[in-house]
């Protein structure tokens, strides 16, 4: 659960618990040989840019017929399109029931602004429904993902531009297996025998 730090040896580079190479005894993490890192990368990076039809185009295509059937099912910004144009309506019989003196300003002031903020959590509510919301980054990172994968092609060594722009965190478990998690937060695993 604590972050890996790169340290430098006599021979070789590797990476070590921040809490074992504070004090020892306090974890049993194992370092880990940066070549054993590096070489788990390559392997991934070729698995992905061997398999990307089959891994990578299916999740997109299958989040874009997740987020379109979720906005035609339910009709939620139709339905927030309707609530919002109510509200402005409201708000604008309310200036008139002022303006003629059928409203006091305090009983104004207090419906406006809650016309006012409920329109204003609509647009949000609107907004994210619309592309912010999770669904919408992950299909945006796996395209990002998917032109590195093309552009780069296979690689034979590690290439730290690429693995900047594809790997998000690496996990190392207490048997020296790794976990790399992509930008788009797909995880892959391997071996530390696959990698040694």
């Amino acid at each position: 659960g604590t972050m890996y730090r790169r340290k430098s040896g006599e021979i070789r580079v590797f990476w070590v618990c921040r809490k074992k190479d504070h004090n020892g005894s306090d974890c049993n993490a194992p370092q880990i040989s940066e070549q054993i890192i590096c070489n788990g990368f390559v392997n991934v990076y070729n698995r992905l840019v061997n398999n990307m039809e089959i891994i990578l185009t299916p999740i997109v295509a299958q989040l874009n017929e997740l987020r379109n059937q979720r906005l035609r099912s339910t009709g939620l910004v139709e339905n927030i399109n309707k609530e919002i144009a109510e509200l402005s309506e409201q708000i604008l019989m309310y200036q008139s029931a002022k303006s003629q003196g059928y409203m006091e300003s305090a009983l104004f002031l207090e419906e406006s602004n809650k016309a006012n903020n409920r329109i204003a959590q609509l647009k949000k509510e609107k907004k994210l429904l619309m592309g912010n919301d999770e669904c919408e980054k992950v299909i945006k990172k796996t395209e990002k993902l998917i032109n590195i994968l093309k552009t780069s092609g296979p690689i034979s060594e590690m290439d730290k531009s690429i693995f900047g722009k594809v790997i998000q965190k690496i996990w190392i478990d207490k048997d020296k297996n790794l976990t790399y998690e992509l930008i788009n937060g797909l995880e892959l695993a391997v071996t530390y025998q696959e990698v040694m």
